[in-house]
This record gives C-alpha cells, structure tokens and sequence, in this order.
C-alpha cells in the first residue's frame, strides 16, 4: 500500500493536495451546473454544496477503489512471472490507497460540515441516533470498490479494453447515484433501478444521518445489501477461477 501511495503521487506538484481538491472542485462544478435546479431555499435543507460533497466523498471512495484495482494485476504483472504472493493482495493494496484518500476527503467533509450546517441548526435537523451505522457504511462502499474492483481487475488481464469502457461505466452509475440530486425526486420505477446501485443506498443513509433526510424504504435498503452481496460473491468466484492463468496471459 505504501508502495503505490509513493507511485500515485510521485512527482506532482500539489502530492496529497490533489486529494483533498478532486472532491472540491467536483463539488464547484455540480454547484454549478446544478444549483439553480436541486438547491432549496428551506432552512431544514443543507446548503446544496455540503449535501453534493458528502455523496461525493463517499462516492469517490468507491470509483477511486475501483479505478485503482483494475490495472492492479497488470502492473504487478512482472512479478507474477518471477515469484508467487496472494494475487488478491493486489487489488486489496490499491483499494487501501483509495481508503486512505477517503480518510482525509472525510476529515474535509466534518469540518466543513460542522462549520455550515451543525452549528447553524444544532442537533435539531441531524439523525444522531443513526451514527452507528456509519462505520458499516465505510466498509460497504470500500468492500463494494474491493469487490468490483478486483472483477475488473481479472477481466483487464485478459480484456484490456475495460480500462477504456470503465470511466463510462463508473460515470453512469455517479448519475444513477443520489450524489447531485435527493433519491426522493425521483419516479417509484427509476427509484427501483437505482437501489439495484449498492451505492445509492449508502449515499441516501448519509443523507439521513447528517442532514435528517428521510431514510429509505426499507426493502430498497435490503435489495441494495443484496446487490452487494451477489457482486461479492461472483467477483470472488471468478478471480479464483481466473487467477492460476494470469502469469500466463500477462
């Protein structure tokens, strides 16, 4: 893990800093091109900007763990020639990387979200009794990134254009998330085809507990458990499957 931190922000001007603005400038940039249309001038509602980064941190937990993953194999793809080590350690490294961007994107979000919105209306608008579900929250997001990324990771030794299909594919699923919109505007049929994205149901549960947004329907909540579970479940199965030919193929 250690190893690919060096690597990824090696020979950058701004290091760790290109951390901390790729949520922030994302956040700029939805603001602005869809304020005018999603912010509320309720006072029980968040500022737009503060309810855009705490999808976006997660979200990027996720998509960033993802995108890591998939060339892990391939870069490592030397070494598997010339000793044997857990090939999962690969995908597991990179997802750690992208976990310790989250730690720090996280940090960002508290301060700012105390600054904005705790102190502004107090405990009055903030579901404290859900904070437990946090730390199940994190796990989710970074286990489902581990899960799909460690599929797209097998598939890339054998396919090597997922790399350039990927960024549509993740692209799609951000606007399939509740990242620059409430999951509450959206009709009961695109709702359903939402929550069959894991990550919808994780971003809405963070809405709850810190802005006090309605929490979800319950059987939304287990189809989305259920999505996570069947990607696990195959994503493992196929990298055992897979995982004895990649020496070979690389």
């Amino acid at each position: 893990m250690l190893r690919e931190l060096r690597l990824r922000y090696k020979q950058t001007a701004l290091g760790f800093l290109w951390v901390i603005l790729q949520p922030l400038l994302g956040t700029v940039i939805f603001t602005m091109i869809f304020g005018g249309l999603f912010a509320s001038n309720d006072p029980n509602q968040p500022p737009y900007a503060l309810f855009v980064l705490s999808g976006l941190v997660f979200w990027n937990l996720f998509s960033d763990g993802v995108n890591f993953a998939t060339n892990s194999f391939l870069n490592l793809g030397d070494l598997m020639k010339k000793i044997y080590f857990p090939r999962f350690l690969a995908p597991l490294a990179s997802v750690c990387v992208a976990a310790v961007n989250f730690g720090i994107n996280w940090g960002l979000f508290i301060i700012l979200w105390v600054v904005f919105w705790q102190r502004q209306v107090g405990s009055g608008l903030i579901n404290w009794g859900l904070m437990w579900l946090l730390p199940i929250l994190i796990i989710a997001s970074w286990w489902l990134a581990l899960a799909l990324g460690t599929l797209m990771a097998t598939i890339s030794v054998k396919w090597r254009d997922i790399k350039h299909a990927l960024p549509f594919f993740l692209q799609m699923l951000l606007f399939l998330s509740p990242v620059i919109y409430p999951d509450r505007i959206l009709s009961p049929t695109m709702t359903y085809i939402s929550y069959l994205n894991p990550m919808t149901a994780i971003i809405s549960l963070v809405h709850s507990i810190f802005f006090a947004s309605p929490l979800p329907d319950g059987h939304l909540i287990l189809m989305s458990a259920g999505m996570l579970i069947i990607i696990s479940m195959g994503s493992w199965c196929f990298f055992r499957k897979r995982e004895r030919f990649f020496a070979d193929i690389i």
